[in-house]
């Protein structure tokens, strides 16, 4: 029956076709360059889509439609993306998160004072929370998290891509103290992980001579090495691209985008951008490469003992001076793959002079943003393997002014009764406070500095102290237009052990009627200091353009006192990133402004 179904049907014949990456992000929107398993997704895996129309034939009742969950569908389930059979992987936020409300304690106080109790009146419907494994405020809350790792041990050492090898029979840094990697599935073929380490002050590696004992660009001797020359030879030389051969994929208008191949130098140093120029020594080492030959100037960095140990591709960067840190943190957090397609109708038509039937193709093309699932993918996230890890933990601390607590609750809910909830006033920030007022031994702590030594238990609600795993404390942002919120959050990074509200206002024994009072009584607020601090704070986390639109929006809404001032002690940050900008749209790496 069902190749008769086939047969009758009048469907039109349509072929879609990937297109490369316009104005898209490249790191996302790249082509594939290998033939694989793939899904398309128009849009992502939302909650807009995520409820499947299924429709089956049967021989005594006609067409009828069953839902996903239907014993009929269970023969004709794809296992790749519902191997547990469950309705829709996003059916019960769409089902349910447009039935939750998210509003204030406050605002639930003052709504039942006026006499109104209906829940749906009162707030707003929330959105797809960042607990959604790679959503878009999953991956940015991510990012947050490997920045407060930053800001806490430092910048990283060692920058790493790890390529997974077909071949494996299976699949040294010094002292690690950190580390935050992330899993792609890059569009020719197998995963691979960015990985950043943080080591340990004594195993740093602080002058080019210490680099060159851990990062090579090199071909090895042959004869003195054979297995790490076959390695290099198989796994890290580059290319061959530019004149030899301008089709790589690396080529864009006629140059390669990786910036090979590089030029000789007698011995490692430090630009004044902070990144490493690898020795690559004129010694007369190659290697043969789709039959052409290649010397160092196309050896992609690596280090020696991992490329013999794990047989891959697995090149390591040195990073611990570059100014521009968070935009390796944002590379690596970028996001899912993603694909642009659009789809041609194939039209038969038949011609005078031919007997066969040609194709015309339909001028009319639907463009599609879609999202782009390998089979890998889709198979390590059946298993549940973690695609972000970092070490240590980051406890992620939020805060608001007094009884300004987010309330979440069902829209069918009755106000009073949820005003009566058992510890709806409870949240972390609150109950940080209350710890403090119960052990004294927490008394000498920040908000930020108290997960190093607390653990807080969701579950219970409450905070405990730590028995082991060093943990670090990030505390939520406040744009300065947001009032008493920003300088609540001043003075939370200065107070220790406040047991009440009036308590983070309280200086030298005097509690002043603001948070902003207070700050000036700290003398944070001297001089423009807070908008030099939160400049400062922001470089570390947003882009060069949310910094510009932070500086614009301090000068215009915020009380500075001398501008000028605030311009000359700050133009460096705000225009760190202008200079890769340039050189990414001339595709001249050494270009140079003064």
């Amino acid at each position: 029956m069902a190749r008769d179904r086939f047969n009758e049907s009048n469907l039109h014949d349509v072929r879609i076709q990937l297109i490369g990456s316009r104005n898209s992000d490249s790191r996302q929107y790249n082509l594939p360059d290998t033939s694989k398993v793939a899904a398309i997704i128009v849009g992502d895996l939302n909650i807009e889509n995520c409820e499947r129309d299924i429709i089956v034939e049967s021989q005594s009742f006609g067409l009828q439609r069953i839902c996903g969950s239907h014993p009929s569908y269970m023969a004709l389930q794809y296992p790749l993306l519902f191997p547990y059979s469950e309705d829709g992987r996003c059916l019960w936020v769409r089902q349910n998160q447009l039935k939750l409300r998210s509003e204030l304690y406050g605002g639930l106080k003052d709504a039942v004072l006026r006499g109104d109790t209906n829940p749906k009146t009162v707030g707003k419907r929330i959105i797809l929370p960042s607990s959604f494994t790679g959503s878009p405020r999953y991956m940015a809350q991510n990012y947050q998290d490997a920045m407060a790792i930053c800001r806490k041990v430092g910048y990283p050492d060692m920058f790493m891509t790890f390529t997974c090898n077909p071949k494996w029979h299976e699949s040294h840094f010094g002292r690690v103290i950190a580390v935050v990697y992330t899993i792609e599935f890059q569009k020719r073929g197998l995963l691979h992980a960015h990985i950043l380490l943080f080591l340990d002050p004594k195993d740093k590696c602080p002058s080019p001579a210490d680099i060159d004992i851990i990062i090579t660009a090199e071909i090895p001797d042959p004869h003195e090495d054979p297995i790490a020359y076959e390695d290099v030879k198989q796994f890290m030389m580059h290319g061959p691209c530019g004149y030899a051969n301008p089709r790589s994929p690396c080529m864009v208008n006629d140059k390669c985008t990786k910036h090979f191949p590089k030029i000789f130098y007698e011995e490692t140093t430090i630009d004044e951008e902070g990144f490493p120029i690898y020795r690559r020594k004129n010694d007369g080492k190659t290697i043969v490469k789709n039959g052409i030959t290649l010397d160092n100037w196309y050896v992609v960095p690596y280090n020696v003992d991992l490329l013999v140990k794990y047989q891959s591709h697995l090149n390591v960067e040195w990073c611990n001076r570059s100014r521009s840190i968070k935009y390796l943190f944002k590379y690596i957090n970028k996001g899912p793959d993603r694909v642009t397609i659009f789809l041609q109708e194939n039209l038969p038509s038949t011609d005078n002079d031919e007997q066969q039937p040609s194709i015309v193709v339909d001028e009319t093309k639907t463009y599609l943003d879609c999202r782009y699932i390998s089979a890998s993918e889709a198979c390590w996230r059946i298993y549940e393997y973690p695609i972000q890890f970092q070490n240590p933990p980051i406890e992620r601390l939020n805060f608001h002014l007094e009884n300004e607590n987010p309330i979440i609750y069902p829209e069918n809910a009755n106000l009073d009764n949820i005003l009566q909830w058992p510890g709806i006033k409870d949240a972390k920030f609150t109950k940080w406070m209350k710890t403090n007022e119960a052990f004294e031994d927490a008394h000498e702590l920040t908000y930020a500095e108290f997960p190093t030594k607390w653990a807080w238990h969701q579950n219970v609600k409450q905070w405990k102290q730590r028995k082991g795993r060093k943990c670090i404390g990030r505390v939520y942002s406040a744009h300065p237009s947001s009032g008493d919120r920003f300088y609540l959050r001043m003075l939370l990074n200065i107070v220790k052990g406040p047991r009440n509200f009036k308590e983070i206002m309280t200086v030298k024994n005097i509690t002043y009627p603001t948070y902003k009072d207070a700050c000036f009584a700290l003398g944070l607020l001297d001089d423009d200091k807070e908008w030099h601090e939160c400049i400062i704070e922001a470089a570390h986390w947003v882009s060069g353009k949310q910094l510009r639109q932070l500086f614009v929006t301090i000068l215009m809404f915020c009380e500075v006192s001398d501008p000028l001032t605030f311009w000359d002690s700050n133009w460096k940050i705000l225009t760190e990133d202008i200079l890769n900008r340039q050189r990414h749209i001339s595709h001249f790496h050494d270009l140079i402004v003064n």
